[in-house]
C-alpha cells in the first residue's frame, strides 16, 4: 500500500502524465487502486481503524486521494459497494463524497 500511494503522488506530479482531477471523468487506475487497497485493508473483522489510517500519510494524503477521485465516473467494484453498504453501480465520485463526509474535520492546535 505504501508504495502504491507514493507512485500515485509521483505519477500525478509527472508533467508528461498530467491528470487534472477537476476536468477528468476517468481517473488513472493507480489512483483508484490506492483507494480500493485502503478500503480493503479496513474491511477486516479485527480492524478498529478507519480506512484513511491505511493510507500512507493518514488523513492528509487520504484527502488528497479523495480529491483526485472527486469527479471520477468509473464504477466501483461491487464487492467494495457491498462492504460499504451501498448499492452496486456507484461511481468513485459518489463513494468518495460519502467517505469524505465521514472523515473528521481537520483539527488545529490552539494557539
Amino acid at each position: 500500500m505504501q508504495s502504491t500511494l507514493k507512485s500515485c503522488i509521483t505519477n500525478s506530479h509527472n508533467r508528461s502524465q498530467r491528470y487534472e482531477a477537476s476536468r477528468c471523468r476517468h481517473a488513472p487506475g493507480h489512483l483508484r487502486d490506492a483507494l480500493i487497497d485502503a478500503l480493503d485493508a479496513s474491511f477486516t473483522p479485527w480492524n478498529r481503524f478507519p480506512w484513511w489510517q491505511f493510507v500512507t500519510g493518514g488523513r492528509v494524503k487520504a484527502r488528497w486521494l479523495l480529491g483526485q477521485l472527486w469527479n471520477c465516473r468509473d464504477v466501483v467494484p461491487s464487492e467494495i459497494c457491498d462492504a460499504l453498504d451501498r448499492p452496486s453501480g456507484r461511481t468513485f465520485a459518489q463513494i468518495v463524497r460519502q467517505l469524505k463526509s465521514e472523515m473528521p474535520s481537520r483539527s488545529f492546535p490552539k494557539t
